[in-house]
């Protein structure tokens, strides 16, 4: 920023030429010499009556003269003064005032001069000095108000003594030469001391204002990484929701009959889905990092779990291209750790991705080793060596910037966003690490960094749990409430739910999933988070709200992706995490995780109906019913006949008395309950298959949210005749 201060002085006065600048400093100057003022005062008033003393040794025939002058005129206008300065107007006329004081005290000693004898005479000028001394340096007057006072006690004093004809006028300015010294002398040294005092203040207000300025720039730097995080978060969930559908429609595609040109194409999309999604998770993780954003976590972990994971990751790849690859870890490397697993495998994963990448032919191998151990700490060194094509010290100074490659070359043949190694280098930093690159052309590379960690105490417990195998697991009949607004979202993970043998529920906003779990039992809750009406936290927070749900499984599915989201999904009251883009197996063993699932009926907390239940009533059902498309309710209930049947009959119970609550509420011009509800029965009836009474219950949805009053009978009676249809066909049930 800018330096707009007008600090031009008049050189004489050394006024400022900016008014508002001098009254800043007039009162910056005042509250400065404020007790210095007082202090003034006093030790005026005490020089009086000390003189006072001196009266009684040298005129003791005047003394009572001088009393009146002193006790009666000096001292007590002194005195007023002192008091005068407590008030706040004395600030705005101070320098009057103290010009004024000065004045009143040379004047009480010119008269006592004029009106004693000669010892008087030669004695009492020194009064005079001692009050122009007074007014420079105690007073505080600027230099041209005590310089103009001082000037004007000297020229009355000469004044009187001529008109009194005291001493002739070369005599009397000989005789006051010191006086009138002393003036000139004062003023320069006044000069000087204000212009300095000027030039601190002016000094003083720039180092302020630049620091005003450097606040500024903080405070606007601070709300910009704000805004940068926000729409880091925004362009996460934007981006992300519509990679969740491609991926997501992918997978189901992938399990249909297809073709071998067909397979090829899908699998195609979902690995350049998979690494466009990896592009997209690099330039979140740079932009935190950059903006200070991203913290590691302190939490217990299992080495081998990571250099499994990394295994399992890059093995296939370099299977592809003939690529060996070992892992060789001391033995005296502990297991059992304490840091950040995710960001150390980010790390390993991201070299050993890049060692393939830039490899043909020959090995890669990875090596941990121990650098220093501590008795709780210890610090590992972790080696990524290649045969690949190698780097000369050019490339190599440039590879940890970012957006950089090694050359143009490398990014045309290669590809990649030149952010990987630069994260990893952060990451490492953060981590009390560092790391270094030895590399030759056609002769491979080595990245080895290097991490500080802490040690677990108990090196024979697995510090982290082993992923839940959801093989084999039964899932059917397991409910779940799916909370998602986005229609391809819905069909995505309602169908591969469904295709686990999950029985789904649907709810398109949070206010719609309050109302249906209220009437409803279920295993857990998938809830999205950034919904129209009531968003997934306060959704969250509603249900805790409702005693019986404390311990009900919610799990949030969003396409959020920073930490600070995650954060507020448990602060909510929110079980766990699944991020989008799904992937099928991370959600099915989050859930398998806090959906206690036991193989024995008996002792399950979820009621599984058995394959043999299910053939026994598969019998006590019509293939197909008025109003209700028997064969698709079917399939969405994986053939549970008994379930379909239970549901029908539960459906028909508790909205027997609907068409009755319509009504009352188009008398009472409820518009909104009549939107709710059929909005609420859309989604019910489209599950049970009423196909009819759920495009009925669609179009009085429509009319109620566009208003259409006139319309509302009409719409209700044809909701109505569907809803007796379906209730008709669930009479034969009974």
């Amino acid at each position: 920023m800018t330096n707009t201060l007008d600090n031009h002085q008049n050189i004489i006065t050394l006024a400022f030429s900016d008014p508002t600048l001098e009254n800043e400093f007039l009162t910056h100057y005042f509250k400065k010499t404020l007790f210095q003022i007082r202090l003034a005062l006093v030790l005026g008033m005490t020089l009086y009556l000390l003189f006072a003393v001196l009266d009684k040794l040298i005129v003791p025939e005047r003394i009572y003269h001088f009393f009146f002058i002193r006790f009666v005129f000096v001292l007590p206008s002194l005195f007023i003064f002192l008091v005068i300065s407590f008030f706040p107007f004395f600030s705005r006329y101070m320098l009057f005032f103290m010009s004024i004081a000065g004045f009143i005290a040379g004047f009480g000693i010119i008269t006592m001069l004029l009106i004693g004898n000669n010892e008087v005479i030669s004695f009492y000028p020194t009064g005079i000095l001692l009050v122009i001394m007074w007014i420079y340096v105690f007073s505080g007057l600027r230099f041209i108000y005590a310089t103009i006072t001082s000037l004007i006690i000297i020229i009355t004093y000469i004044l009187f003594e001529l008109t009194l004809h005291l001493n002739p006028f070369h005599l009397l300015i000989n005789h006051n030469f010191f006086l009138i010294s002393s003036v000139i002398i004062g003023g320069f040294a006044g000069y000087m001391m204000e212009d300095y005092s000027r030039k601190d203040f002016i000094n003083n207000k720039l180092i302020k204002q630049e620091k005003d300025n450097a606040q500024k720039a903080r405070e606007i730097a601070e709300s910009a990484n704000q805004a940068k995080s926000q729409f880091l978060a925004n362009m996460s969930h934007e981006i992300r929701t519509p990679m969740n559908a491609i991926i997501g429609l992918t997978e189901l595609s992938l399990q249909t009959n297809l073709t071998s040109k067909q397979e090829d194409y899908l699998v195609k999309i979902k690995n350049s889905s998979r690494s466009l999604l990896g592009i997209i998770n690099d330039i979140l993780d740079f932009s935190k990092i950059e903006a200070g954003k991203l913290d590691l976590e302190f939490i217990e972990f299992d080495l081998n779990n990571i250099l499994d994971n990394v295994s399992n990751i890059i093995s296939f790849k370099a299977q592809e291209k003939g690529i060996e690859l070992s892992f060789n870890t001391d033995k005296d490397v502990p297991v059992c750790l304490i840091g950040d697993p995710l960001r150390l495998g980010q790390v390993l994963i991201n070299l050993t991705n890049n060692a393939v990448k830039f490899t043909d032919s020959g090995k890669i191998i990875i090596e941990t080793t121990i650098i220093r151990e501590e008795e709780k700490q210890i610090i590992l060194k972790f080696s990524v060596k290649d045969t690949g094509i190698g780097m000369n010290q050019d490339q190599i100074k440039k590879i940890f910037q970012s957006f950089t490659q090694a050359d143009l070359s490398t990014t045309r043949k290669y590809g990649g966003t030149g952010l990987g190694l630069t994260i990893s280098k952060k990451l490492v930093e953060m981590m009390g690490g560092e790391i270094i690159v030895e590399s030759e052309p056609q002769k491979g590379s080595s990245f080895s960094f290097s991490v500080s960690l802490n040690k677990s105490k108990n090196q024979k417990k697995q510090a982290k749990e082993s992923p839940i195998d959801i093989q084999g697991i039964n899932f059917s009949g397991t409910t779940i409430l799916l909370v998602e607004d986005n229609k391809i979202n819905q069909q995505v993970a309602q169908e591969l739910l469904e295709h686990k043998g999950f029985i789904v529920n649907v709810a398109n906003n949070g206010r719609e999933a309050i109302e249906i779990i209220n009437h409803n039992t279920f295993n857990a809750v998938l809830m999205d988070i950034q919904m129209p009406e009531i968003d997934g936290f306060e959704t969250t927070k509603l249900i805790r709200k409702i005693s019986k749900f404390v311990d009900l499984p919610i799990i949030a599915m969003t396409a959020h992706a920073l930490s600070e989201e995650k954060e507020k999904c448990f602060d909510s009251g929110m079980n766990d995490y699944v991020s989008k883009p799904i992937d099928p197996d991370k959600l099915f063993s989050t859930l398998a995780k806090w959906i206690k699932i036991s193989k024995k009926e008996s002792e399950s907390e979820i009621k599984i109906v058995n394959k043999q239940e299910i053939i026994k009533n598969n019998n006590n059902l019509a293939k197909n019913l008025p109003g209700i498309d028997i064969e698709q309710g079917l399939k969405r209930m994986l053939g549970n006949r008994k379930l379909f049947k239970d549901l029908l009959i539960d459906f028909a119970n508790e909205y027997k008395n609907l068409y009755d609550e319509l009504k009352e509420a188009k008398i009472n011009g409820d518009i909104n309950k009549i939107y709710r509800t059929s909005h609420n029965l859309k989604g019910v009836a489209g599950n049970l298959s009423a196909n009819l009474l759920s495009s009925a219950a669609y179009k009085l949805e429509l009319g109620a949210k566009n208003n259409n009053l006139n319309e509302l009978d009409g719409l209700i009676d044809e909701f109505n005749q569907a809803l007796n249809q379906v209730f008709e066909s669930i009479k034969l049930f009974k």
